[in-house]
């Protein structure tokens, strides 16, 4: 595997490369605030680890971080992204564009384009263009539902939900935005990034995009008990996968609090990173 430097000139931002060393002793390479739009936002940058002595085609996870649709950022991911290079994954994290900057379906369309460049760029980086799977906690878990399950994000770029591996969430209760029936903390924050008509919220919301008969990707839904509108929200989410012919699982997660559910996701002993780590690899 090649540092960017390698890739076309037309990237414009060329990002170097730096080896680190993961908590494993593993060696971890890292190519950071890489453009995936041309437009100067330094929103539209992503982040990327891989393992650094990789001899064969990476299973890609692409992970959406969390924050509300109004705060978080990349950065904030080097742990995870440490962790799944060292387990031999190609982990690539964008950052997008917030509220109140912006409001839906900003965030989402961000998020597909990273994902469209991920797409056009993978193979180059030594990852398996049939092998991407998309994550997110939090409200980048909302997100990472939307693109796998609402077409015309990607179809933009002439790709399909189906084109994903997996789509891993974990730790949201924003798979239906318009029943209201949420802790008031993410009914305010649901307010301010979508504002409070109808229609925007059933679009913006993951379990009205589910279609019978059309392809979609497997599904890997993690919710903390400690929040029950959390597990009500993914049981009915993962059960309308089913009814529509889907694959997907449901694993309820004991004793986590919304951060650690967070946390669990680069820890080998907790079971988020356990359920998830055969998920990516087809174990």
């Amino acid at each position: 595997m090649k540092c960017f430097h390698v890739l076309p000139i037309i990237l414009l931002s060329i990002a170097f490369c730096s080896v680190s060393q993961a908590q494993d002793g593993r060696k971890v390479t890292t190519q950071l605030d890489v453009a995936y739009l041309n437009d100067g936002n330094p929103q539209h940058r992503l982040d990327i680890y891989y393992p650094s002595q990789a001899k064969k085609s990476l299973s890609v996870l692409f992970h959406i971080h969390g924050g509300g649709w109004r705060i978080g950022d990349r950065k904030h991911m080097q742990a995870t992204g440490m962790f799944y290079a060292s387990q031999g994954f190609l982990f690539i994290t964008p950052s997008y564009r917030l509220t109140p900057e912006v409001m839906h379906p900003s965030h989402v369309e961000d998020c597909a384009a990273a994902l469209a460049w991920v797409f056009n760029h993978v193979e180059e980086l030594g990852g398996d263009r049939s092998r991407i799977f998309v994550s997110g906690h939090s409200a980048g878990a909302h997100l990472a539902a939307l693109l796998g399950t609402n077409q015309k994000y990607l179809q933009k770029y002439d790709l399909r939900p189906a084109d994903l591996a997996g789509v891993i969430s974990v730790d949201t209760a924003s798979f239906n935005l318009v029943s209201g029936d949420h802790e008031r903390l993410v009914r305010r924050l649901v307010k301010k990034a979508f504002g409070k008509d109808q229609s925007t919220l059933q679009d913006a919301s993951p379990l009205f995009q589910i279609t019978n008969g059309v392809a979609c990707p497997r599904f890997l839904v993690l919710n903390t008990t400690n929040r029950a509108g959390g597990v009500r929200e993914g049981r009915e989410f993962t059960d309308k996968l089913r009814q529509a012919g889907c694959e997907a699982q449901f694993v309820p997660v004991d004793n986590h609090s919304h951060k650690e559910m967070a946390q669990g996701m680069y820890n080998l002993s907790d079971p988020v990173a356990k359920a998830i780590l055969p998920f990516i690899s087809g174990d």
